[in-house]
């Protein structure tokens, strides 16, 4: 790898320590830094100090993590982790200081991988109610409403999405909060048909 950036959490103030390095590679589970420069911010903005490394610098990848699932997006692009990476690099971000949108989106993205599988369910839910009301008679009302309801649902998971990734809503309620909702109106409308 060429012209290496690391930004660190800084514990003694608001902003990040720079490494930043000419040339790395990846050893094992370490990544490499060849002559690395360290720039340290202070409290104030001001540039602290900076340091010159003669030597290799060996940092620690990510959770333990071996070169090949450092450098592979499927074990780094949150859509396609499996449940429990994402799961673990949520909790290896919190325990590192790192949070922000980022954060809220990684935890968003996991509620929902829970989520959308309910989702097929709540659609049976819903269709089940039209489809005694519509019968064979309004067939084609019955299709239109599922398919305004469909676009409702959707909608309703890019709001609460939104409202997830930047914090006015809890991101694992923003997940599950249109089926919460879709699932009550699809009660709602059984328990009306029962009457």
């Amino acid at each position: 790898m060429q012209n290496v950036e690391i930004w660190q959490p800084s514990h003694s103030a608001p902003f990040q320590t720079l490494l930043t390095a000419k040339s790395a590679h990846i050893d094992g589970t370490d990544i490499v830094l060849e002559h690395a420069v360290r720039t340290q911010v202070n409290a104030d903005g001001t540039i602290g100090s900076v340091v010159v490394l003669a030597q290799e610098l060996r940092l620690s990848l990510p959770m333990g993590d071996n070169g090949q699932n450092f450098l592979s997006s499927s074990f780094n692009d949150t859509y396609t982790m499996n449940t429990t990476r994402l799961s673990q690099d949520i909790k290896f971000r919190k325990a590192t200081g790192q949070g922000g949108a980022d954060l809220a989106t990684r935890e968003l993205t996991l509620g929902s991988k829970y989520a959308y599988p309910f989702a097929a369910f709540i659609a049976v839910i819903i269709a089940l109610p039209l489809a005694v009301r519509f019968g064979k008679r309004g067939r084609t009302l019955g299709i239109v409403l599922s398919v305004v309801l469909l676009f409702i649902y959707y909608a309703m998971v890019a709001l609460a999405g939104a409202f997830g990734r930047n914090g006015s809503l809890d991101p694992y309620l923003a997940a599950w909060l249109p089926n919460i909702v879709m699932a009550a109106g699809g009660g709602w409308l059984i328990a009306r048909e029962d009457r």
